[in-house]
């Protein structure tokens, strides 16, 4: 609501988006689920003021701006990613329309999920600041663990996309065709960082870029390692020694990833739970007696079938997962990122302990796959009643009806 009282059983209301600009946040269908409130003066904190999480409005599953945009995501094969509402209504009213903004979260494996099923190409486009930065890269792990091509935009004059469109107009249009691909942008940036023409500055940088090469296919990996060589005037043969050899350090990549995620209590069930069969492969006997496989998404539904394959294949001698399995192998920094966390969140558990919070885990992703079914059921349910389609909009509403009655 747009009141609040000042305290528990204080009967004193007050207008909290008092001298704020109110921001309508529309749903995927484009009604009406929340407000932002922008700040109007300068001292006024917090700067953006949301509506609280509710049913109807959850920021880490919400996308700003995509009702608008996705028909033009869809044409461009493309999505512009941004950080915030202005940043993306600017770019919007200049012409750059397959754009969308996240509003007061980091990207969240939920709003990939959604630009996932509109498009595997995204062009961030996040402040040119340090932690514009660390946001970049972040998301370039998380959308390429999810097997998503990634470019950047980072030429904008130290402003911020709502900023440069103010003072130079369409040519946003101009500098988003102009976007590289996130690897070639982050070697060239930290070529700037280390002096290239030293040995230790030359393996500063092999150290950074590690991580993006030890998950690449061959064909990228070889493009890619012939461009750090001239980068950084390394052979490439040395940098594949050193690739062989290499090992994900403590600070960086997937447990840089797990460890943001277990701070931000962000992680969805589905993946928590994965987390556990993979640390805990003794779980997977009673775990694979209450779960199906469509109680997963995607590539979560991939992984939990591909062990329960190998369970399966194995048992009763299975002590632990092959990783090196197919699917595994092209999925393995998310692996990587669900093993790290499991092993933070639940390393001090006994194994009973362990089972207990993994039923519990799983009765709840049965509930959140059923919210999730009634929510597209919901939406399906208004495009077919918009489009007059009376067939479709009957079975879609007997489904619905067997769904509540479950």
């Amino acid at each position: 609501g747009f009141a609040s009282v000042k305290g528990i059983g204080d009967d004193k209301i007050f207008d909290k988006y008092r001298a704020r600009l109110m921001i309508p946040i529309f749903d995927y269908l484009g009604k009406i689920c929340g407000f932002g409130g922008r700040a109007l003066k300068e001292d006024q904190m917090p700067k953006y003021l949301n509506s609280p999480d509710n049913i109807l409005y959850n920021k880490s599953r919400l996308l700003y701006g995509l009702s608008h945009a996705k028909k033009f995501i869809k044409e461009k094969d493309n999505v512009v990613l941004v950080e915030g509402y202005f940043d993306m209504i600017l770019p919007y009213q200049a012409g750059v329309k397959n754009i969308v903004a996240t509003s007061g979260t980091a990207l969240t494996q939920d709003q990939i999920r959604i630009i996932k099923r509109l498009t595997p190409n995204v062009t961030t486009c996040f402040d040119t600041d340090s932690a514009g930065f660390e946001a970049t890269k972040r998301a370039y792990f998380l959308l390429q663990a999810e097997e998503m091509n990634v470019k950047t935009v980072w030429q904008l004059d130290k402003k911020d996309p709502a900023d440069y469109v103010v003072d130079h107009g369409e040519k946003f249009g101009d500098v988003i065709k102009e976007a590289k691909e996130f690897v070639s942008f982050y070697m060239e940036k930290l070529a700037k960082l280390h002096d290239v023409s030293q040995m230790e500055g030359r393996r500063n940088i092999l150290k950074e870029v590690m991580p993006l090469f030890k998950n690449m296919p061959s064909v990228t990996k070889d493009f890619y390692i012939r461009e750090f060589s001239k980068l950084t005037n390394m052979s490439e043969v040395s940098v594949y020694d050193d690739i062989e050899t290499f090992k994900l350090p403590a600070s960086y990549s997937a447990r840089a990833i797990a460890e943001t995620t277990i701070n931000s209590g962000k992680m969805p069930t589905s993946e928590m739970v994965l987390a556990i069969l993979l640390n805990y492969p003794k779980t997977f006997e009673k775990a694979s007696e209450l779960l199906d496989k469509k109680d997963f998404f995607e590539d979560e539904e991939n992984i939990y079938n591909t062990l329960f394959d190998q369970y399966n294949s194995t048992r009763p001698e299975a002590r632990g997962w092959n990783l090196d399995d197919g699917l595994l192998a092209k999925v393995r920094e998310k692996i990587n990122v669900l093993s790290l966390y499991a092993e933070d969140k639940y390393g001090e558990f006994s194994e009973e302990a362990v089972a207990v919070e993994l039923e519990k885990l799983i009765d709840r992703l049965k509930k959140d796959r059923k919210i999730h079914k009634l929510r597209d059921l919901e939406m399906r349910i208004n495009e077919a009643e918009k489009a007059g389609e009376k067939d479709k909009l009957l079975k879609l509403l007997m489904e619905q009806q067997s769904l509540l009655s479950k």
